[in-house]
Order: C-alpha cells, then sequence, then structure tokens
C-alpha cells in the first residue's frame, strides 16, 4: 500500500524532468521544456548556447545533454534551467 502521495505542480514536473534528464545520455528534449515552458528559448536559450559553447553541453536531435565535461559543473546547470 502507497503510505504517501505527492502532487507535483507543472513547474515541479519540467524541474523533476530537467534534474533527471540532464545527466543522461539522451538529455533534455526541448519539446517537452516547451511543453511546460512555451517561451523556454527566451528564458533558457542564452544559458544553453553558452554552455553549448563552452562545451559543457553537447547537442542532441531534439534536443542537448550534459557533456563529459560539463558533468563537473551539471549541478550549476540544472540551478541555471530552474524557473524562478
Amino acid at each position: 500500500a502507497i503510505a504517501e502521495t505527492e502532487t507535483l505542480s507543472d513547474r515541479d514536473r519540467y524541474h523533476e524532468y530537467v534534474m533527471t534528464h540532464l545527466r543522461r545520455s539522451a538529455g533534455l528534449e526541448l519539446a517537452r521544456l516547451r511543453a511546460w515552458v512555451p517561451d523556454w528559448e527566451a528564458r533558457f536559450g542564452a544559458v544553453r548556447d553558452g554552455y553549448l559553447a563552452a562545451g559543457e553541453l553537447v547537442a542532441r536531435p531534439g534536443g542537448f545533454a550534459a557533456s563529459p565535461a560539463g558533468w563537473l559543473r551539471s549541478d550549476q546547470m540544472i540551478r541555471d534551467f530552474f524557473l524562478d
């Protein structure tokens, strides 16, 4: 039996997705990010592009993931992709 449940808001689900998928090889899918945050590119595109340019993120089809070098800064990257 389930002793306790938690209902997550869309914001919480977005944060959980970022935390659990950025370090995976498939990474984050832009379509999923935009489903939770329609203006994702306007809010976070420059942050993503900076990490891509630094080699800390790598582009994936339809998204991006942490590179091996980016793993060292992945906690900071996750915070940078969180909603205020």
